[in-house]
């Protein structure tokens, strides 16, 4: 090319191209100065990738007429132009997504028949609709077995609290700490760890509250402020306790899984409060665990404290007081049966504060009793008898009941003061009669006794354990049960479940098992009298003669027991035939006795 080569010729729009020098035919062509064209770089972007100027071929004497208007572009280039601008490589890379002019023109060209001939055509559908009858395999179209395999792979790969065996080292004060600083994933991070802890086989190897300065504190100062949180956003609907029973919540979360749920949206207020009862849940759940008893686990006395048994009472007013006040009837059964075994394990050691507080626990542990609550048809009490595949809770709460009444100082007082208080309602002393029909509901019924087949264990063997806590509840709320002039204790012991009957013929039986003792561990295993047979036979014996005597007028030596309520009286001597020396020396025949004379 020479030295007299010239940059590329640059295409501009239409005005620009009439611009600079015209080449005079004969006249050498000339370089373009290179600021000029430093010019025309910066002004105009570049064209088909080219960002670099690129030496120009000798142009043609006949490529430019002097004086012509060139109008479009493709005036402006002649045909040697072209030539050139089609065999110079480029050397920048094409970038993909652009299309040239030429590109652009040859879609144009494409006719509208050739693109519907690759569209598919959709048949035309029919309005008339025909079911799928044969259509076994899936819910209405859907493969739930599918969707099933992939919530179970995502539940089981889903990130979740670490094992026991994974946490290491805990550090319950950092824990605690972590409690008191009230940051959202600092109490997440204690509560699951706490909570993983309290719920290992071996917990009491772990956590000993006495051990652990301050934890109690603050897990009962995080409930409260959920609590708190949670009372202000709900409605305040009466100013007495109105608890649910348990039955009732039971039947409540039935109906509540086959409603769909509305999930909150992160950050709002319904969301804060899921929150709040997931962590008050939580901190009960806690206390729970940790108040099993085990081998070196003294945490009753810690749990026992005053400060945690008036926030419990709290708790209950405002279960019994607000609406929803945990937003679900799940959450409402899980908390109600977190706090009835924690009740149950350390009522014990339980000094109630004050009158409040025992009417507060005395209406929660009501909840739990069979239901509808006694009622009197034709001027006979009836009590609703105990299903245990109903009350699975009610041994706890007999159990509870039992060790809170048992307390001689302060709570024996602070009961007799609400039950004296309790003859102003209507129906008179309706919450002792509650109390007495909780007592002595795990006494078995007649009619299901004698439906029981002859294999199975009778249901006093079974029932033993809380049958000695809800005979023991009974003889402390027939003592303090007002005199004849009331009825109340009259009405008790002739009411429709015949429980004068039951107890006595329950007293026969198990003295009897008592003298003569099954044979446990093999033939030649001596046979072993059980002494809690004899403790259940002396606590009936009481409750009956105390029913007895507050039945009866003891100024009117002609008044008497009705007929219905005392035994033949040969039952009596097959009573005092009993040669076992623990009858006597526990005052049982002495006490079967006065009771038979006060039916004459």
């Amino acid at each position: 090319m020479g030295p007299q080569a010239t940059p590329q010729k640059q295409m501009q729009p239409g005005p620009q191209m009439n611009q600079g020098p015209m080449v005079q035919p004969g006249q050498p062509p000339q370089v373009q100065p290179p600021i000029q064209m430093k010019h025309m770089q910066a002004g105009q972007p570049p064209v088909n990738g080219f960002s670099t100027p690129q030496p120009q071929m000798p142009q043609q004497a006949n490529a430019v007429v002097p004086g012509h208007n060139r109008n479009n572009l493709s005036q402006g280039m002649d045909s040697s132009g072209v030539n050139e601008f089609a065999t110079i490589p480029s050397p920048a890379p094409r970038r993909i997504g652009s299309m040239s002019q030429s590109d652009g023109r040859q879609a144009a060209a494409v006719p509208g028949a050739a693109v519907e001939q690759r569209m598919p055509r959709l048949a035309p559908q029919s309005d008339q609709y025909s079911p799928c009858s044969r259509e076994l395999s899936t819910y209405g179209g859907v493969d739930l077995s599918a969707l099933s395999k992939l919530g179970a792979e995502l539940e089981r790969w889903k990130p979740d609290v670490p094992l026991i065996q994974e946490l290491g080292n805990i550090d319950i004060s950092a824990l605690t700490r972590s409690l008191q600083s009230g940051i959202h994933g600092e109490v997440r991070l204690a509560l699951d760890t706490l909570a993983a802890v309290s719920c290992s086989p071996n917990q009491h190897h772990f956590l000993q509250l006495r051990y652990c300065e301050d934890l109690v504190d603050a897990l009962i100062e995080c409930a409260e402020d959920q609590v708190e949180m949670l009372a202000e956003h709900t409605v305040e609907v009466s100013d007495e306790i109105q608890l649910a029973s348990y039955e009732d919540v039971v039947r409540a979360c039935r109906i509540e899984r086959f409603a769909v749920k509305d999930i909150p949206v992160f950050g709002t207020a319904e969301y804060e409060l899921d929150r709040a009862v997931d962590r008050l849940v939580c901190v009960t759940t806690i206390l729970r665990n940790v108040s099993f008893p085990g081998e070196g686990n003294d945490n009753h006395s810690v749990l026992a404290d005053e400060l945690v048994i008036k926030f419990l009472c709290v708790l209950i007013r405002y279960l019994g007081t607000r609406t929803m006040l945990l937003r679900s009837q799940s959450n409402t059964l899980d908390l109600m049966k977190d706090v009835v075994v924690l009740l149950s394990n350390i009522a014990g050691s339980v000094e109630i504060p004050g009158r409040e507080q025992a009417l507060c626990l005395l209406q929660f542990l009501l909840t739990f009793a069979p239901t509808p609550n006694p009622t009197v048809s034709d001027g006979t009490l009836f009590f609703t008898p105990y299903e245990p595949s109903l009350h699975a809770y009610l041994p706890h709460a007999v159990d509870a009941l039992a060790k809170l009444l048992a307390r001689d100082e302060p709570n024996r007082s602070h009961y007799k003061t609400v039950f004296a208080l309790d003859s102003n309602s209507t129906p008179a002393y309706e919450l002792l009669t509650r109390a007495f029909a909780l007592a002595i509901s795990p006494l078995p019924d007649k009619a299901k006794e004698r439906s029981r087949p002859t294999s199975f264990p009778s249901l006093v063997e079974v029932r033993k354990p809380f049958l000695m806590q809800g005979l023991l509840s009974a003889e402390i709320l027939a003592s303090i049960a007002p005199g004849h002039d009331v009825g109340i204790a009259k009405a008790w012991l002739t009411c429709g479940n015949g429980l004068a009957h039951t107890l006595y013929k329950m007293i026969r039986e198990l003295s009897q098992l008592y003298e003569q003792p099954q044979v446990h561990g093999g033939p030649r295993a001596p046979p072993r009298k059980d002494p809690e047979l004899v403790y259940i036979v002396v606590v009936a014996v009481s409750l009956l003669r105390r029913l007895a005597e507050k039945s009866r007028d003891p100024n009117d030596l002609s008044s008497s027991l009705p007929a219905n309520t005392v035994p033949a009286p040969h039952a009596l001597l097959d009573s005092l035939s009993m040669p076992a020396p623990e009858w006597a020396k526990d005052d049982v025949l002495q006490q079967l006795t006065t009771f038979f004379n006060l039916g004459k």
